[in-house]
């Protein structure tokens, strides 16, 4: 089932709200549990406000979610240690890339297109044939394998991490850590993590 209106803009604030809120509660009463995660808006140039449970367009924004599993942060650790063996990795490297990328949110996006828990882009998910990439397992798994190619790639933690962050292709070009503080920034802090979660076991 598909929950999705137009809603035409109100010159007072308070209908549209209004409208917005009785909306949420008509898709509660009709069974929330026919919905994977919640309401997703976006607002075309012309004013009116799109609601759907199923966005098809990357202009979907989440509104409210709802319904679904939640992960507890050991769950999602154990995620990493499960796919973390299968493709090479040490767990505490992928707890802390997942810590650096997302902070443990799954539904984490970032202003470049990069999505899920581990911040996998478009292009890269289709390369590892992600399905979901809001979902844990799958994103987590994909986001470890693309991380053990990396490792194997470079035979080397630094350029691995950073090719992550940069992408292989910039890291080829300099033949080393990109020059960019951001990607400095990050390979900094998932070997500061690193370290931190090897010293916990």
């Amino acid at each position: 089932m598909c929950a999705w209106c137009r809603i035409i803009p109100d010159p007072q604030p308070h209908r549209l709200i209004a409208a917005v809120c009785s909306l949420l509660l008509c898709v509660l009463l009709m069974s929330p549990s026919l919905f994977a995660e919640g309401l997703f808006y976006y607002k075309d140039k012309d004013g009116v406000m799109h609601v759907t449970d199923t966005p098809d367009s990357k202009e979907f924004k989440p509104f409210c979610v709802f319904g679904g599993k939640s992960y507890s942060r050991k769950e999602l650790e154990w995620l990493v240690r499960k796919y973390g063996s299968q493709y090479g990795v040490d767990p505490e490297l992928g707890v802390a890339v997942l810590k650096v990328e997302s902070d443990f949110r799954r539904r984490a996006e970032s202003s470049a297109g990069a999505q899920g828990l581990m911040q996998i882009m478009p292009v890269t998910q289709k390369d590892l044939g992600v399905e979901d990439p809001f979902d844990p397992e799958d994103n987590i798994a994909a986001g470890l394998r693309y991380l053990g190619r990396l490792l194997d790639k470079y035979k080397s933690l630094r350029l691995a991490v950073a090719a992550y962050n940069a992408g292989p292709g910039k890291v080829d070009q300099y033949g080393g850590v990109p020059p960019y503080p951001e990607t400095e920034k990050y390979v900094d802090r998932v070997i500061s993590f690193y370290s931190r979660f090897e010293n916990q076991d």
